[in-house]
């Protein structure tokens, strides 16, 4: 018996054709979104080697300073020196008990108007007075003519007229101890004697006219002191 095509036949038939056909649709548009879907000895075939490594790039700016660390502990104490051996540099001699070398502080080393000072000082450091150090005192023995007949050195007279002498010490002596008496070489009655520094100070005498750093004014008087008289005497500066 012949079938006959009917509406349901058709109906039926085509959705199979359908359904077929976006199977396959579906299948060509299948989407992966996990390694876990494709087979682990697909994803290895698939891995390449590891290409050339690019050059290295230019360095960059530096970055800005850290803060500082926080201090570390302080170290143990070092060992004790040795007390002993040479002295050097301005010292000479032997550790513990170095002294000053001879010449090794002159009056280039003082501060500015500093008194260079005397000698005595010097040699109670154990060292011996260098250029520019005085001598512990500064002494004269000048005759009437105003001729000097001893000193301890570096005193000259500088002027002389009857009863009056400026000598110059070669220092500056200001602020310093002046001593004069007169001398009984002359063999006759002395009379009074007197002394001060040529300047302007306090203490000078202001009509001395010589230098007022290094001269020192004297005048002597005859034995009853009425008058200036050329004596000898002695004087000393500290």
């Amino acid at each position: 018996m012949r079938r006959r095509l009917s509406y349901a036949n058709v109906t039926a038939t085509l959705a199979l054709v359908f359904a077929m056909s976006g199977g396959a649709l579906a299948a060509n548009h299948y989407l992966i979104n996990s390694t876990k879907q494709i087979n682990p000895k697909v994803l290895k075939s698939l891995k390449g080697k590891n290409g050339a490594a690019g050059k290295i790039g230019a360095t960059g700016a530096a970055g800005p300073t850290g803060a500082s660390g926080p201090q570390g502990k302080e170290g143990p104490q070092g060992l004790t020196g040795p007390s002993t051996g040479p002295a050097g540099g301005a010292l000479t001699g032997a550790y513990p008990n170095p002294t000053l070398a001879s010449g090794s502080v002159t009056t280039s080393n003082f501060a500015a108007g500093a008194e260079a000072p005397i000698a005595a000082n010097a040699e109670s450091l154990g060292g011996t007075p260098a250029s520019g150090y005085q001598t512990a005192a500064h002494w004269a023995l000048v005759d009437k003519g105003g001729t000097i007949v001893s000193q301890s050195g570096g005193i000259s007279v500088v002027s002389h007229t009857s009863g009056e002498y400026i000598l110059d010490f070669g220092f500056s002596v200001v602020g310093h101890p002046i001593l004069v008496t007169q001398s009984t070489r002359d063999n006759s009655f002395v009379g009074g004697v007197s002394t001060a520094p040529c300047g302007t100070t306090t203490e000078s005498y202001p009509n001395c006219g010589g230098d007022p750093t290094t001269d020192v004014f004297v005048g002597t008087e005859d034995s009853a002191d009425t008058g200036v008289s050329e004596r000898s005497f002695y004087i000393v500066v500290l």
